[in-house]
């Protein structure tokens, strides 16, 4: 049994039951699609093999690849007579694809394929891997530090839509994956070569059909269908196929959760002048992190210290996703966090002299940063944190947690003198003075922005707001368009007629304060 759930975590196996394959077919068919050529890239005990003849009147061939032997036989015992099949046990990632596809028939790519990433196939030390992970071109720290990790299934649904825009004949993809790789695909066409003609998705129960916790959906995909496309998504109920939930997608170049919502929003959807940034990024939270007890710091390992051990210096008041989960002012803090540099990359080698005993702390615990394995730490001075700059030190900021699905943003005032840091899975603007914050929380929290984020941004993701989204919140404008009553309903503290005034002239032109 061991080896058997090894193996389904190696490979992101999900077996598909009968009546899923089934109700897949269906949908296929219901939607004119009945293919002579059909495609399964990834097979498994052959499920999908067994199911097309069944539904798939039309089929003459079926091809398709499995890299697990065990599988690829026991898929043999599915084949029936009428039907010629090509079923390698390859991996897909070094084999041929064209040569599974016809240039005279209509082609069908239909199946389940991993619902695993690539850096989780990297723990596995898995050889099932595209050779190169980062397949959209990604640099820098996007790349060090994750964006480049995306799930096979991504990697997998391109390579094959790479092949299918080449040939003259019709060809849909159907295929069960998750949300994001279907939500990333189209986020991504505009910029590629494919040019396919629909693209519809049908959302279905994960946890009901594989006892998995995930979003996902059938994503389907056609080409040369005769339909005018328009970058956008069809998207419905594997369960009611036939009731369109919405369409999402791009709109006036710009990529949106709900097309019809955003219309009534878009004019509020602009690059802002302010830089959202995320906090401390350490990977080091049994030590870097602290609590407070008494007149005593607890780190993570439950080792007390007291302040002549652990200099106040260096240790700032935290917040994390989890605490700015309501709309208020923070001034209670149940973490606090050791902050060693004020900018990346910074010597601190001078904590040794500023506090000796905290640089001794440190190094007593050398070995939890020696195992951080983030590559952004590599060749940094000892004990380097990153996510930290000039704009952790404003004394107020607005921040949001970029987890949850609800917008919610919290100001976060100084505490004895010192500003508050926040984790890297928080986002947040800093100011000078808590007026300014004020009112550009008001806006945030406001309904105006509401509407706006909730038709660009997608609750099913792991993080709903990021950097990229906030930064499409044009906050001069809807501030401009918003009453002063309605902004008071929403603002932490009573804001005039006045503060408004000083607050669009200060920001709206003066682009040397951003």
């Amino acid at each position: 049994m061991e080896l058997i759930n090894y193996m389904a975590n190696q490979y992101g196996d999900y077996q598909t039951p009968s009546s899923l394959v089934k109700r897949v077919l269906s949908i296929v068919k219901t939607r004119g699609f009945d293919f002579e050529n059909v495609i399964e890239p990834t097979f498994g005990k052959g499920s999908f093999i067994e199911g097309i003849p069944k539904v798939l009147q039309n089929t003459r061939t079926i091809k398709g690849l499995e890299i697990q032997e065990s599988y690829y036989n026991e898929a043999l015992t599915k084949t029936v007579k009428h039907i010629d099949y090509e079923l390698y046990n390859k991996d897909f990632f070094s084999f041929d694809l064209s040569t599974l596809f016809s240039s005279h028939h209509s082609n069908l790519v239909v199946g389940n394929l991993p619902w695993v990433t690539v850096s989780q196939l990297s723990a596995f030390e898995s050889k099932n891997i595209p050779k190169k992970a980062n397949i959209k071109g990604l640099s820098g720290y996007d790349a060090l530090t994750g964006k480049s990790n995306f799930d096979i299934a991504e990697y997998m649904s391109l390579s094959l839509l790479n092949i299918m825009s080449t040939f003259p004949s019709q060809s849909v993809m159907a295929l069960l994956v998750k949300n994001t790789v279907a939500k990333n695909i189209i986020k991504y066409i505009p910029s590629s070569n494919l040019r396919p003609t629909t693209f519809n998705i049908y959302r279905f129960d994960a946890k009901k059909e594989f006892n998995a916790s995930a979003d996902a959906c059938l994503m389907m995909i056609g080409f040369n269908t005769k339909s005018q496309f328009d970058n956008s998504v069809n998207e419905y109920s594997l369960y009611s196929p036939d009731k369109l939930i919405k369409k999402f997608g791009w709109s006036n170049n710009k990529f949106v959760s709900n097309i019809s919502a955003y219309k009534q929003s878009c004019l509020y959807d602009n690059s802002t002048m302010w830089d959202w940034r995320s906090g401390i990024k350490h990977d080091a939270s049994k030590i870097m992190e602290l609590r407070r007890d008494g007149e005593e710091w607890v780190n993570g390992l439950k080792e007390r210290y007291s302040d002549d051990e652990l200099s106040k210096k260096y240790i700032y008041p935290l917040v994390k996703s989890s605490d700015v989960r309501k709309q208020h002012i923070h001034r209670d803090f149940r973490k606090y966090v050791i902050v060693t540099q004020q900018k990346p990359k910074q010597d601190t080698s001078h904590i040794k002299v500023d506090s000796p005993t905290m640089w001794q702390y440190l190094k007593d615990h050398r070995e939890f940063f020696d195992k951080r394995k983030s590559s952004i730490y590599r060749n940094s001075a000892p004990f380097s944190i990153f996510g930290v700059g000039d704009y952790s030190f404003k004394p107020y900021k607005v921040a949001i947690s970029g987890m949850y699905k609800k917008p919610i943003f919290s100001i976060l005032p100084p505490k004895n003198g010192k500003p508050v840091m926040t984790d890297d899975t928080v986002y947040f603007v800093g100011f000078d003075i808590f007026l300014e914050a004020n009112i550009f929380a008001a806006i945030l929290n406001g309904e105006k922005t509401n509407r706006l984020l909730s038709s660009i941004t997608f609750s099913d993701a792991k993080r709903p707001y990021t950097k990229d989204i906030l930064k499409r919140v044009d906050i001069i404008s809807i501030l401009k368009a918003t009453t002063l009553r309605d902004l008071n309903q929403s603002a932490f503290s009573p804001i005039d007629s006045n503060d408004v005034t000083k607050f669009i002239d200060k920001y709206d032109n003066d682009l040397s304060l951003f």
